[in-house]
C-alpha cells in the first residue's frame, strides 16, 4: 500500500512539473501586434500544453493584443495545447516546420482565424470538420506536406475563403490565390482526387459562387506563397 502511495505522488509530481514555455519576440507587422517565436522549452518531447508565453512586450501591449503568431523551424510536431489562454485573439496563425498532425480541437480556440499557414510541414491526414470554428478563414496554405487523405466537405461553409496552397502534396498539388472561383475548382480536385470518392462540394459553397457543380479543373500552382507582412520595430518593454 505504502509503494503504491508513493507512486501515486511521483506520477502526481511528474505530470504537474510538464511545461511547455514559449519565448516571443513581440513585434508590430502593418498594424498588427504579432508574437513570432524564439525559443521553446519543453519539460518533455511529449508535452505540448503551453503554460507560459514570455517576451519583452511593447508600450502599452499586452499578449490580448497580439493577432499574429509565428512559429517557424521551431520542430513542433504537435499543435501547442491550451494557446488560447495566452494569446486567445490571433487572425493568423504560422507554423512551419515539424507539425504531423493537426485537429478540429487546436484551432477552435480562435474563432476569428482568417490566415493559417500550414506549409512545409509533415502532415498526412486532414481531418473531418478541421476548420468548423473558423468561419472567418480567408487563406490556408497547406503546401509542401505529405497529405494523401482529405476529409469529404472539410472546405464546405468557408465563404470567405480566397486563397489555397495544396502545391506538392502527395494525393495533389495545385494552389490559387486571390480567385475564389479559381479556390472552388480547386476544392474539387482536392475532393476527387484525395478522398476515397469523388465527391460534390456541399451547397453551402457552391452558393458562394451561384452554383452547386464545379466541373474537374486542374488549377495550376503558382509556387508562391503569400508572405506575412515584415514587422515595425517598436518601444519594448517588459512583460509584467
Amino acid at each position: 500500500m505504502k509503494t503504491l502511495s508513493t507512486l501515486i505522488l511521483l506520477t502526481t509530481l511528474f505530470t504537474s512539473s510538464l511545461t511547455l514555455n514559449i519565448t516571443c519576440r513581440f513585434t508590430t507587422k502593418k498594424g498588427d501586434y504579432a508574437c513570432t517565436v524564439t525559443k521553446i522549452v519543453a519539460s518533455s518531447p511529449t508535452d505540448t500544453t503551453v503554460t507560459s508565453v514570455d517576451g519583452r512586450q511593447q508600450k502599452d501591449k499586452t499578449t490580448d493584443d497580439v493577432k499574429i503568431f509565428e512559429a517557424r523551424g521551431k520542430n513542433l510536431k504537435r499543435f501547442p495545447l491550451e494557446l488560447g489562454a495566452f494569446l486567445p485573439n490571433l487572425e493568423v496563425i504560422a507554423i512551419e516546420r515539424g507539425l504531423t498532425e493537426i485537429h478540429k480541437e487546436d484551432l477552435e480556440q480562435f474563432p476569428s482565424l482568417r490566415k493559417l499557414y500550414l506549409s512545409k510541414n509533415e502532415i498526412q491526414d486532414i481531418e473531418s470538420e478541421l476548420f468548423v470554428n473558423n468561419p472567418e478563414l480567408e487563406l490556408i496554405f497547406l503546401g509542401n506536406n505529405k497529405i494523401k487523405s482529405v476529409a469529404a466537405e472539410v472546405f464546405d461553409g468557408l465563404e470567405n475563403l480566397q486563397h489555397l496552397g495544396f502545391e506538392r502534396n502527395k494525393c495533389f498539388t495545385a494552389a490559387v490565390e486571390n480567385n475564389r472561383d479559381g479556390v472552388l475548382k480547386l476544392i474539387q480536385n482536392i475532393y476527387q482526387k484525395c478522398s476515397t470518392a469523388a465527391v460534390s462540394i456541399g451547397s453551402s459553397i457552391g452558393a458562394a459562387a451561384g452554383t452547386t457543380t464545379i466541373n474537374s479543373t486542374t488549377v495550376e500552382s503558382t509556387g508562391e506563397e503569400e508572405e506575412i507582412p515584415e514587422e515595425t520595430e517598436e518601444e519594448a518593454i517588459k512583460m509584467s
